[in-house]
């Protein structure tokens, strides 16, 4: 089943976007589209590259990402509830995906994905991202999983916001499962 999504920024800021899209999961596929729409000149996206990777640090700079987790009701010998996954797509194709074995604690590289394939497009009205990828890498088919969706959005003028379907905290922070609001299987 589809779930639509529409992200807010963290504190008012004076860029005219939006962003939203959609997420769907079963049997193992996630399909994730994010729309960025609205003025991009106002938006620093990161360079263009001419192959396309793994990178760090890629928060730095404009970049949409989301977050996964199994949900209280996966079995324990799969992976310990505290364990979650941080998937960084720049809009330029370079990538990660990390591995938390709990808050903000643990994280490394996931070595079972080496490669995210998304793909971007850009136009007057604005930006589209498309992922699809198997997670049967991660987790069994059957898997219910948790999902927070973002996006950090570096202005023209050298700025940051962050995006998220829900701020619980008192700052910006992605990493809080209590924001992980998107139930998938």
């Amino acid at each position: 089943m589809k779930q639509s999504f529409t992200l807010q920024p963290f504190e008012p800021d004076d860029l005219l976007l939006s962003i939203y899209g959609f997420v769907e999961y079963q049997q193992g596929l996630l399909e994730v589209h994010y729309a960025l729409q609205g003025d991009l000149s106002q938006v620093l996206l990161p360079p263009a590259v001419d192959i396309p990777g793994r990178k760090f640090a890629l928060w730095e700079a404009t970049c949409l990402e989301f977050f996964l987790a199994t949900t209280s009701g996966a079995s324990e010998a799969i992976v310990s509830q505290t364990d979650y996954w941080e998937f960084n797509l720049a809009p330029n194709g370079n990538w990660q995906v990390f591995h938390l074995n709990d808050y903000r604690e643990g994280l490394k590289d996931e070595a079972a994905i080496n490669y995210l394939p998304f793909a971007v497009k850009q136009d007057a009205q604005g930006l589209q991202l498309d992922l699809l990828i198997d997670l049967t890498c991660l987790f069994p088919p059957d898997t219910k999983l948790e999902m927070a969706i973002t996006a950090v959005i570096q202005s023209a003028a050298n700025e940051y916001s962050y995006w998220s379907l829900q701020h619980s905290g008192e700052e910006a922070d992605f990493h809080r499962r209590d924001d992980f609001a998107i139930k998938l299987g």
